[in-house]
């Protein structure tokens, strides 16, 4: 038996070949006729028009022919041709089935992918082109699209490769949620991806805050301040806090007060979370009892001057690494006003201010040490009385550069009017022209004019009107 043709040919799957199988029966040269010889499909999954075996006679030519058809399964296929006399003499046809056209597309991997906004997608889009038996297609050309925001960072068209598959990389657009992306064959045949932009969200970052140690000292009765003075969200995030005493939530501002009662353990700890509603951080102190903690005043006075009031006081015990601040107010019983900000103090210290409007006016001093403790001391109060005439002050500095103040008396309430001439009666600035309560006053002179220039150095008188009495003085400015 030997092969005639149809030997290496190549068809699509699930087709005819183009040429039928055929084999020649001879017995030393002579062709055998009406011999029967069997055609059975061994690989591939192919079949003579059904069946997958077939006898069929040699002709008087010794020939024997059958038309066969390829398996649904890309790739090889063999059919054995051996006399039915004779089985142990065989031939084999070696075949070929090639995938059929692109009939399916389907996604591989890459598809409901999540990553920040103008952000690449980590993995690739993926697809396989199959025929209608699932045999993988190459050569199929492919376009990738974003259909919604985002782009195609591949360059478009592509071609399936010997796998039937085509691959893109992707990046998503500048806004937050959805996107899609479509893969699409030249027969309209598509696919969409999904994929979704989600902002990548940063804890909040605490800067500053008070108190700065963690070991936080008290004694009983202490009011103990805590603040955070400065966190960062690099989102843009609203923050919110909450506040744990003891796990207890106590509160849920930027800062808190914490009065230290007999009731509370011999050691406590605070706790501020800050979070941004997604992550947070967080700062923790521990508050110990300390009776040797306490600070305490010998005395405390307040006094009216002839410059305004004079607060003076002397301590008698702690103080040490402690900052103090004074407070006034019109009423015994507050609200009471910051005068100035926390400083350290000597053993006995003094400070003075420039008289308030006339009448009974209250004091307090208030300390802060190290760990955030607060105590307040007080209330004194000083009588001040209105001036009895109207008084225009020496101006303080002088010379002076950049600028100095101006202190006058006002026995009454009245209009006030204070104006910069130079030496030649020009008037250089009008400082203040205004209503003004009984009492003392003080201004200052930046040594600006009215245009808003830089007057020149040099000697200048400054006066203070009020109703048809006027006061002047001299005084001068240097570079």
């Amino acid at each position: 038996i030997a092969l005639i043709s149809g030997q290496n040919q190549q068809a699509v799957v699930g087709r005819k070949c183009a040429e039928p199988l055929v084999v020649k029966l001879q017995h030393d040269g002579a062709p055998l006729n009406n011999f029967d010889v069997r055609f059975v499909a061994r690989e591939g999954g192919g079949h003579f028009g059904g069946p997958d075996s077939v006898t069929v006679k040699t002709n008087a030519d010794g020939l024997a022919e059958i038309e066969y058809f390829t398996g649904t399964t890309a790739g090889r296929n063999v059919v054995r041709a051996f006399p039915a006399l004779a089985p142990q003499k065989s031939v084999d046809f070696d075949l070929y089935a090639l995938p059929g056209a692109a009939a399916q597309l389907v996604k591989s991997s890459g598809d409901d992918q999540t990553a920040p906004p103008e952000s690449t997608l980590p993995n690739e889009l993926v697809v396989t082109a199959l025929d209608a038996y699932g045999n993988a297609v190459a050569g199929a050309t492919t376009f990738f699209t974003a259909v919604e925001g985002g782009a195609v960072l591949t360059p478009q068209p592509l071609t399936t490769d010997s796998l039937g598959r085509a691959a893109a990389t992707v990046k998503l657009g500048d806004r937050a949620g959805g996107y899609i992306f479509k893969a699409e064959l030249s027969d309209g045949l598509y696919v969409l991806f999904t994929a979704t932009a989600v902002s990548e969200n940063h804890p909040p970052e605490i800067i500053s805050y008070a108190p700065t140690t963690s070991l936080v000292k008290y004694k009983l009765g202490d009011r103990l301040h805590f603040e955070i003075l400065n966190a960062f969200d690099r989102d843009g995030d609203v923050l919110r806090y909450e506040w744990h005493f003891n796990n207890r939530l106590v509160g849920v501002d930027s800062s808190l007060d914490l009065f230290m009662n007999p009731a509370f353990p011999p050691v406590d700890t605070m706790r501020c979370t800050v979070s941004d509603g997604v992550d947070s951080s967080f700062i923790k102190w521990t508050l110990a009892y300390d009776p040797a903690a306490e600070v305490a005043l010998a005395s405390f006075t307040a006094k009216v001057v002839e410059q305004g009031v004079r607060l003076e006081w002397v301590l008698s015990t702690g103080g040490k690494n402690v900052l103090f601040r004074p407070l006034r107010s019109e009423r015994r019983e507050g609200p009471y006003r910051s005068l100035k900000d926390f400083a350290p103090s000597n053993d006995s210290c003094g400070v003075s201010f420039d008289a308030p409007p006339p009448g009974v006016w209250y004091y307090k001093l208030e300390s802060m040490d190290a760990s955030g403790r607060r105590q307040q001391f007080g209330p004194v109060s000083a009588n001040v009385q209105a001036p009895g005439r109207l008084a225009l002050h020496q101006n303080y500095p002088n010379p002076f550069n950049p600028t100095t103040t101006i202190s006058f008396d006002l026995p009454e309430n009245a209009e006030v009017k204070l104006q910069i001439y130079n030496t030649k009666g020009q008037l250089i600035r009008t400082v203040l022209d205004s209503w003004n309560p009984a009492g003392r006053h003080t201004v200052a002179w930046d040594g600006f004019d009215e245009a808003g220039e830089k007057a020149p150095s040099g000697v200048y008188f400054y006066k203070l009107i009020v109703d048809d009495r006027v006061l002047m003085k001299k005084l001068t400015m240097v570079k």
